[in-house]
């Protein structure tokens, strides 16, 4: 009787080392998971609309690292257009542009454009070796999405943008604000669709740089009057 007794709280003994050994494990896991996640997450950074934004040469953009120190930008407006409204106004079709596409995009599931308006300056000194600003690097995002400028087709229509001259980056070497529209592709009939209200209702941001912070900007209220 004493030696079953003796059996079964080594047995228990037993169970509860065990399970210790299993909680510890399991904390010691999470505390090292959490420090990872501290280690490698982005610190997010986000201006609000209007701000000035100072760019700068710590960041990794898109388009890779880029000394952009001394370049402020501002967004100043944003305007929800149909496409073919768009199209409509600087004399373009769909047939302009699948022509002018780089990839097999089905432009008809495309019924909405997001024109984000910004100005840009250089407030370095000696503006003689500027780096490039892509526009490339400029992504529309949602929570859980994001989409990248339409440089090769929206951008290159000629009238639009005409300072760029289909170009999708630009260096600035004098005082002067330069200023530029970036264009925005939304699907509104593909699996990831959107409709005017879905983005009224959660708008997104411009994210900026990505590495080591997350830049951000909030955008102002789309101008809706043509739709």
């Amino acid at each position: 009787m004493i030696k079953s007794r003796k059996l079964r709280l080594r047995t228990i003994f037993a169970l509860l080392i065990a399970f210790a050994v299993i909680v510890s494990s399991v904390q010691i896991y999470r505390v090292n998971h959490t420090q990872d996640l501290a280690t490698y997450q982005a610190k997010q950074i986000v201006y609000n609309a209007g701000e000035n934004i100072s760019l700068t040469d710590e960041n990794y953009f898109f388009s890779g690292k880029v000394n952009l120190s001394g370049y402020q930008m501002k967004i100043t407006s944003t305007k929800l257009i149909s496409t073919k409204d768009f199209l409509k106004q600087y004399k373009a079709s769909y047939q302009d542009l699948e022509a002018r596409s780089m990839t097999d995009t089905y432009f008809d599931e495309y019924d909405l454009i997001y024109l984000v308006d910004a100005d840009f300056q250089n407030t370095n000194k000696d503006r003689s070796h500027a780096e490039a600003i892509v526009l490339d690097d400029f992504l529309l995002t949602w929570t859980d999405n994001y989409l990248a400028p339409a440089t090769d087709t929206i951008n290159t229509i000629p009238d639009f943008n005409p300072q760029l001259k289909g170009n999708s980056a630009f260096a600035i070497q004098s005082d002067k604000t330069f200023h530029v529209t970036i264009p925005y592709l939304i699907p509104t009939t593909s699996t990831e669709k959107y409709t005017v209200k879905e983005i009224l209702k959660d708008p997104p941001k411009l994210l900026i740089g990505q590495y080591p912070e997350e830049i951000y900007a909030k955008l102002p209220k789309p101008d809706t009057t043509d739709l």
